[in-house]
């Protein structure tokens, strides 16, 4: 798919990881894509098997086509229900398609909510 970046969440909100428009957002919350104003294109996926969920355990903030910024909730996670059900709900940023740009990705530390981890060039 592309180069990214797994995220062990600390809160239950997920966030747009740039500013951009949210080009795809899958019914069940458990994925969402965001398209930057350059082109450049961005999964977020939340977990592994969470679309065998259906939606249980997420709730959608935004709709498709709308405009967010980067730290922008996407996503609210339900903690206590994933974590009942041992459902890893780790989240995967990975880049589709960089329109040929350089990616710089911090390897490891703590991620803050409107702070980038993610560097185009």
């Amino acid at each position: 798919m592309g180069e990214g970046v797994a995220i062990v969440p600390t809160s239950s909100e997920v966030c747009a990881p740039c500013a951009g428009v949210l080009t795809t957002l899958f019914p069940t919350g458990h994925a969402f894509g965001i398209t930057r104003d350059d082109g450049v294109e961005i999964l977020v996926h939340i977990g592994l098997d969470t679309v065998n969920l259906k939606g249980k355990g997420f709730t959608i903030l935004k709709k498709k086509n709308q405009k967010v910024g980067a730290g922008e909730k996407i996503i609210k996670l339900d903690l206590n229900y994933l974590r009942n059900e041992n459902i890893d709900y780790t989240i995967m940023i990975v880049f589709l398609d960089t329109k040929g740009k350089t990616l710089k990705l911090e390897k490891y530390g703590e991620v803050t909510a409107g702070k980038s981890i993610i560097t185009v060039m």
